[in-house]
């Protein structure tokens, strides 16, 4: 049997480049064969003759320029001896090599690729000389493959003969002749010729399984591709340095390119995998599961509500800020109906928006809200309550509440599922909206980071941004262009020409409630304690001498932030008070709030004598003092006073006594008390001669 050599061994032997000896066996002047099996990219491996190699070192004056290899390379297998071709024809036939046919491992949820592998055939027939045998392609039933090889062949060598003689400068516009010619893009034909060039005639066969179409990964090889793929945030380039190269290193193999490892992963892995396990079970639920849909609503009877970060920096108070948009729109007609702004979403926002859509545009059929704590504020009906969790694939379960507003206006209120935004029809209003002029407004920040403008810092620094006021005039103008000219998705006319025409919507905006029915119906709710000071609502205090009565008390009150004049309080007696804002007393001065605090202080005091007025003597002493302990202290004190009278009157007796002995003159009336007793004392004594009556 002879001995082969690869094209590198073959090379180092004759002391040539690799490119020489591949071009000698293109050539003929060295005799090769086709190895049974591939290289790394899938592609035959030619082997050349050593004893043909000699001969021709020995014709041209050259020696072998290294010691000679007795045998074959270990990883590549000896050629095995031809077989005659079916049709009879003096052919080779080159049977397709296993790693051809390599399939994936089958992973739950989906099948395996389809090997690549004809139908009708299982092998491809080749000449001696390593060409294919069109005659013999035709009786297999192959006339397309040859059809479309022999056109390929064609414009591959007309391409070289134009190239030969083509001028200096004119390459590119020969080649483009060429390939216009032939059908076909000049990029085509330059990949046509280059693959004829590296692989020969054999190469031009369609799906050939040496052409860029082919994967010849081992099986093992495909699964730890994919698993790195898939398990980890890895780039293509990562997962062929990491685990393609380092597999053919194990193996003392020459590793496929980059682009190889990166066309097995476009064509094996599948958007659904890759969303899922590379992105998110939330990814996969947004981009990749399967979802209904609805069919649009009568305009104005589905409305839904949401919020919005604009992307768009402004001043507000002098400082850069981006706003909250709070915003209503129509379903049937995707008319922005109402909309506020703020720093933060609130709940109050949500109220006055609500309010000033329903006042022009009265109430819908149903109001779809979203879950956040601002849409399930008590006045707005609380959080949904809600059954088992629907299938994912579905639509948001439908969930009324019957509170307040709704039921009083009879609105359905339908809650939005948690991280379900594709539930929310205004999520595709807000985006298609915003897309058409945030980017063109000063102060645009971009959606992400990569959006970003490079002047922003520049404009943010100079203070070169449109201010709160300005960009709610600029909004305003946009939502006027939208709902006035603007024709969404399938919709068969603008927004507000929608709900004009309609019937149905005509009909709801006569039932219109009035301002103050709002006002009351979407006022803030809470229970709060009255304290020293009164009730404080966002920073404002209010306070009443009704309200002071009930210090310590747990009190519902009603607010509206935008109305602040009075706050309705209801007592635990049901009992209703509409309070004012207090006044603010000065450090440096008594003034009408100090005034108004003694005022209600003294109220409270008048309380306090109408309480003990109405109770006293109303209970016996003996259920009063059960131990009898209030009674011993009362008659020690009675005759401690007993005593003390005692000693005056002796005291007095003998002043008077010694008045007359000294003078003969009378003695003064007795004083109230001594001059060694204070006015305290005095009180004191009489308060207690007061309280012995009383017990006796």
């Amino acid at each position: 049997m002879p001995d082969y050599l690869t094209i590198p061994e073959a090379a180092a032997r004759a002391g040539r480049t690799p490119r020489s000896m591949q071009r000698w066996v293109r050539d003929g002047a060295v005799d090769s064969v086709l190895a049974d099996g591939r290289s790394s990219n899938g592609r035959r491996v030619a082997l050349v003759v050593l004893a043909s190699l000699d001969e021709h070192l020995q014709r041209i004056g050259e020696g072998p320029a290294v010691p000679e290899s007795p045998s074959a390379p270990a990883h590549l297998p000896v050629p095995a001896a031809p077989t005659p071709a079916p049709s009879g024809s003096d052919t080779l036939a080159a049977p397709l090599a296993d790693a051809a046919g390599a399939s994936l491992p089958v992973r739950r949820g989906c099948p395996p690729p389809a090997p690549y592998a004809p139908d009708s055939l299982s092998y491809i027939p080749i000449t001696r000389e390593g060409l294919p045998n069109v005659a013999a392609m035709r009786d297999m039933g192959l006339g397309s493959l040859v059809d479309e090889f022999n056109r390929r062949m064609q414009a591959a060598a007309a391409l070289k003969e134009a190239l030969a003689t083509a001028a200096y400068g004119t390459r590119r516009a020969t080649t483009r002749r060429v390939a216009t010619l032939h059908g076909t893009s000049w990029r085509t034909l330059y990949r046509w010729q280059q693959t004829l060039d590296e692989g020969g005639p054999g190469a031009l066969i369609p799906d050939w399984p040496g052409t860029r179409r082919f994967v010849g990964f081992p099986q093992l090889l495909q699964a730890r591709i994919i698993e790195a793929h898939l398990l980890t945030h890895k780039t293509d380039a990562q997962v062929h340095r990491d685990v393609v190269v380092a597999w053919y290193a194990e193996r003392g193999a020459h590793s496929p390119h980059l682009s190889t490892t990166r066309r097995f992963i476009n064509r094996y892995v599948r958007p659904l995998e890759e969303t899922y396990f590379r992105e998110g079970r939330q990814a996969f639920r947004a981009k990749v599961e399967a979802k209904s849909t609805r069919a649009l609503p009568d305009p104005g009877a589905v409305w839904s509500m949401d919020h919005r970060l604009c992307d768009v920096m402004v001043l507000l108070d002098g400082k850069p800020v981006r706003l909250y948009m709070t915003a209503i729109t129509d379903t049937g007609s995707a008319a922005f109906l109402a909309w506020r702004f703020g720093l933060t979403p609130t709940a109050a926002g949500v109220c006055h928006a609500l309010r000033d859509a329903l006042m022009v545009f009265g109430p819908p059929d149903v109001v779809v809200r979203d879950n956040g704590k601002e849409f399930t504020a008590k006045r707005l009906g609380g959080k949904a309550r809600r059954g088992p969790a629907p299938d994912a694939s579905l639509m948001p379960r439908d969930v009324a509440e019957e509170h307040g507003i709704w039921t009083a206006l009879g609105i359905r209120l339908v809650t939005s599922i948690p991280y379900t935004p594709w539930g929310k029809p205004i999520e595709a209003h807000l985006g298609a909206f915003s897309s058409q002029w945030e980017n063109e407004t000063v102060g645009w920040c971009g959606r992400s980071a990569q959006q970003k403008p490079a002047d922003l810092p520049r404009l943010i620094e100079r203070g070169l941004l449109l201010t709160a006021e300005q960009f709610a005039q600029v909004f305003a103008e946009q939502v006027d262009r939208w709902n006035e000219g603007h024709v969404c998705g399938k919709r068969p006319a603008p927004p507000l020409q929608m709900l004009r025409s309609h019937v149905g919507a005509q009909a709801r905006a006569a039932r219109a409630p009035s301002a103050e029915v709002l006002t009351f119906l979407l006022q803030d709710v809470r229970k709060l304690t009255v304290g020293t000071a009164g009730i404080s609502l966002d920073g404002i205090l209010y306070r009443s001498a009704e309200l002071m009565q009930h210090v310590g008390r747990r009190v519902v009150v009603r607010w509206d932030k935008e109305a602040p004049e009075h706050a309705f309080v209801v007592t635990p007696e049901d009992e209703t008070l509409a309070v004012a804002p207090a006044q603010v007393a000065d450090w440096q001065g008594w003034g009408p709030a100090n005034m108004d605090t003694r005022r209600i202080a003294r109220s409270q005091r008048d309380r306090l004598r109408l309480v003990a007025n109405a109770v006293t003597g109303s209970t016996p002493i003996d259920q009063l003092d059960s131990t009898g302990s209030r009674r011993l202290v009362a008659e020690r004190i009675v005759g401690e006073q007993a005593d003390a009278v005692m000693r005056e009157a002796h005291m007095a007796a003998a002043a008077q006594q010694r008045a007359v002995e000294t003078t003969g003159a009378e003695a003064p009336p007795e004083p109230e008390h001594t001059l060694y007793q204070s006015d305290a004392e005095a009180r004191r004594l009489r308060d207690l001669r007061r309280t012995l009556a009383r017990a006796e």
